[in-house]
């Protein structure tokens, strides 16, 4: 029997219970870290002569496999609630949406610009909810929200004098932070009454059609070695996983704490940069993650004592 997840609204999320939402973030904890794995990994597969296209479209592709086959195995039904069909053909779409901004936005902003600007998307989030009535903006989940997106700054070195800032780069990657922001909003909505799984897969269904019109823009490079596409592997396996953490996570604690503990996935990437590739960090960084980190427990404290009274 499918297991239904609540309705989408300020009441429902005020009182899910307290062990529903602590399994959320501890689900949203292990997908930040398995999405931390994949830049590293995308990193071999271009030294090995792939490129970001190539990337994408097997990544996407994967991700919906690993969903619909799993929905398939345990006799969940794909597609049968047209309202959400009509809503996950938009969720799909802002998945594409999103990724691709990612992918254009790098040929005129850096690495580190890119990803603190697309990481806007959670306060994105919290400013859509209040805009509807869904939730309250109060002094503990903006100032957390903003504590968090400044350390993620200093974990990817945004201050770096050798990171550039392009307006093009700018506004292609705040659309990609508003698709991200839209996307997750719809993962919740769906949520409500279908499982999880099913608008994960109906969603990656929709985003695998999306993408490839990539192919449009050029044809893939693939890699040149073995390692190349042991890479591949390693990539698109962290990111199947990670998405079904992310599809379970969005429905057990809402869109907004799954967001706002998601920003661990930077601190997470570089510290798998640390021990896996030996690269160095500066002291920058570290105070990054120890502020990313000191807001994401300020915000679960604070939030649990919300939820009790």
């Amino acid at each position: 029997m499918n297991m239904v997840y609540p309705v989408f609204s300020f009441r429902v999320l005020m009182h899910r219970t307290e062990n529903s939402l602590n399994l959320g973030i501890l689900i949203a904890l292990v997908s930040a870290a398995l999405f931390g794995v994949y830049p590293n990994a995308a990193r071999g597969v271009y030294e090995a002569g792939g490129d970001a296209v190539f990337v994408i479209l097997v990544t996407t592709v994967c991700r919906m496999l690993g969903l619909t086959l799993f929905c398939l195995a345990t006799k969940k039904a794909l597609f049968q609630d047209r309202v959400n069909t009509r809503r996950n053909m938009l969720g799909g779409f802002l998945q594409a949406a999103s990724v691709t901004c990612i992918f254009f936005s790098l040929n005129y902003l850096s690495g580190p610009v890119m990803i603190t600007l697309l990481f806007t998307h959670t306060l994105m989030q919290l400013l859509f909810l209040a805009f509807r009535g869904e939730m309250r903006i109060d002094a503990v989940n903006l100032s957390c929200t903003l504590a968090a997106l400044l350390g993620l700054s200093m974990v990817v070195n945004i201050w770096s004098s050798e990171n550039t800032v392009s307006w093009i780069g700018v506004a292609i990657v705040m659309g990609g932070a508003l698709a991200t922001t839209g996307r997750m909003y719809i993962f919740e909505k769906s949520s409500g009454n279908a499982s999880a799984a099913v608008v994960g897969a109906e969603n990656f269904i929709f985003a695998s059609i999306c993408v490839c019109a990539l192919l449009l823009y050029k044809t893939p490079d693939l890699p040149q070695s073995l390692d190349g596409y042991l890479f591949m592997a390693a990539a698109a396996g962290t990111l199947v996983l990670a998405t079904f953490g992310m599809f379970y996570g969005v429905a057990l604690a809402g869109a907004f704490r799954f967001s706002l503990f998601l920003k661990l996935e930077p601190v997470f990437n570089a510290v798998f940069a640390v021990l896996l590739l030996g690269e160095l960090l500066a002291p920058v960084q570290y105070i990054g993650m120890l502020l990313v980190i000191g807001s994401m427990a300020v915000f679960k404290v604070f939030d649990r004592q919300k939820a009790m009274s």
